[in-house]
């Protein structure tokens, strides 16, 4: 039976959402830079002389691709602030040095 039919899910696969999580990554970097480039080709047109209804095409295309760089850039905060979620899952950590044959576990 497929998993569908029978409502059966796979275990949480942490390996999978990790990859998920490096993916979305991957895509906001390849947005951001693509969006860096509009940007500085918007503003080397406003540097040229255009006549004004270009001028304001260009002004608002600018400001369309500021405010779709921001949030960019807040996506990627907020998934680079979750890495340390996957990075401190199933670390040891000690609160103190340990003689050779101590030792004390505290997993997160």
């Amino acid at each position: 039976m497929a998993g569908s039919e029978s409502g059966w899910r796979p275990p949480y696969d942490e390996s999978t959402l990790r990859t998920k999580h490096q993916s979305r990554r991957s895509q906001v970097h390849h947005e951001l830079s693509r969006e860096l480039l509009l940007k500085e080709g918007t503003e080397n047109l406003l540097r040229a002389k255009i006549d004004s209804k270009a001028r304001k095409k260009a002004e608002m295309e600018l400001s369309f691709y500021n405010c779709k760089l921001q949030l960019l850039r807040e996506e990627l905060n907020e998934l680079n602030s979750s890495v340390l979620v996957y990075q401190t899952v199933g670390c040891v950590y000690t609160s103190k040095p340990l003689n050779a044959n101590e030792s004390v576990t505290l997993v997160t």
